[in-house]
């Protein structure tokens, strides 16, 4: 039978103060791994085989994260990553070591940690250790991070309170103090949980299909103590493996709401399907700045784009005066939920914008470092996925001519 996800996310108040800190989890999630899986549920806990006691060998090779190796192999073994950022630390590489705790019927218990020497920002309230990456029960369909209290979790624990970080499914839950998403776009598959209190903590683990570790992150707040690695690209090597596939008009066509717009489309077009924005006129009637021009724009469904927002259009009238007139052009339209024509999403990987798209013209520092924009040309125009660290899409832009 097809996989069922049912996620029920009940969050417990965060403590920062006088606790130590876990991942506020109190979750249920239940996934129905097959017909004998349903079968088979019990009321008695599973006991993990005895599993001999691996001694710690200092000189276990640390081998560099690639497509070739796992975290998840054997009783473990030490993968050293490309640092972004890692504290106040200035380091290019990280160690993540694993260790294999115990073995089940249907997969084996991984427990993550980063190998490094102490340092400022590393203990939360000198209690919580940072470099502690949780505990993963890895079976053939999925990977559970522990949710229960257990230090020790049986099969049962993970299948019954544990949360799926990595599942076939995309799936997305929040409340009032936590958003949780899981997005798979069939090449990577990237688990987020932020806060969404004063606190701003956040988590990021991102997998390849085959289970492997590719990208981490967590901190909290504008943010503070970051720790964010993962796996080096060479993009040369990883693009030169695509052809180039010709752009088309329709390439810059979009679908909001049932109306359509394209290439040729006027921002009175905009204007007269959607009407303006939702707060236009309080938020200074979308004013941006008036270098090169007075920039404005129009963000749908309304103009807060704190609040976050489908896409917006981004206007120029020449001169110094009032925001629209017979000389106004748009710009560029950048997408945030709307998928393109081909079918890209925010959030999906570039190695799946590859498969779609081919080889890009460019990849180029943007200007919100450390992303990139990963540019497709098509007669003066600009096709551009605003690509993260991680290697997903964080904006999609229509840069006209």
């Amino acid at each position: 039978m097809k996989q069922k996800i049912m996620l029920l996310l009940l969050v417990s108040a965060l403590c920062f103060t006088g606790c130590s800190f876990k991942i506020p989890f109190n979750t249920k999630a239940e996934i129905e791994e097959s017909e004998e899986i349903e079968e088979s549920k019990d009321d008695t806990k599973k006991e993990p085989k005895e599993e001999p006691e691996v001694k710690e060998d200092e000189d276990t090779k640390v081998e560099e994260a690639n497509e070739d190796n796992s975290l998840f192999s054997g009783e473990g073994t030490k993968l050293s990553y490309h640092v972004i950022k890692f504290l106040e630390e200035d380091i290019s590489d990280i160690t993540v070591a694993s260790e294999k705790i115990a073995s089940y019927e249907k997969g084996d218990v991984y427990k993550l940690n980063i190998d490094y020497k102490d340092c400022a920002g590393r203990y939360y309230f000198g209690k919580t250790d940072r470099y502690d990456l949780e505990t993963f029960y890895v079976t053939d369909e999925a990977i559970y991070l522990n949710g229960s209290e257990s230090n020790s979790p049986t099969e049962e624990d993970f299948l019954k309170d544990g949360i799926a970080v990595f599942t076939d499914k995309s799936y997305e839950e929040e409340d009032d103090d936590w958003s949780l998403k899981v997005h798979n776009d069939g090449y990577r598959c990237t688990f987020k949980l932020y806060s969404t209190s004063e606190n701003g903590f956040y988590y990021e683990y991102q997998w390849s299909q085959d289970k492997r570790l590719t990208y981490y992150r967590s901190g909290y707040g504008a943010e503070g103590d970051p720790i964010e690695f993962g796996i080096k690209e060479d993009y040369d090597e990883v693009f030169n493996k695509y052809s180039e596939i010709d752009l088309n008009k329709d390439d810059f066509k979009f679908e909001y709401k049932g109306n359509k717009f394209d290439l040729d489309s006027k921002y009175k077009d905009y204007v007269d399907k959607l009407g303006y924005p939702e707060h236009f006129e309080d938020n200074n009637n979308g004013y941006i700045s008036s270098e090169n021009g007075y920039r404005w724009a129009l963000w749908y469904p309304e103009d807060s784009p704190l609040d976050g927002y489908d896409f917006r259009a981004v206007c120029v009238s020449e001169g110094e005066r009032f925001f629209e007139g017979d000389d106004t052009y748009i710009d560029f339209v950048e997408l945030e939920t709307i998928p393109t024509k081909r079918g890209i999403v925010v959030g999906d990987s570039i190695y799946k914008v590859l498969e779609v798209y081919g080889k890009p013209s460019s990849m180029d520092e943007a200007v919100n470092q450390p992303n990139k924009n990963m540019t497709y040309n098509y007669e003066g125009n600009k096709l551009i996925f605003n690509i993260d660290p991680d290697n997903t899409v964080r904006y999609i832009e229509f840069d006209y001519l």
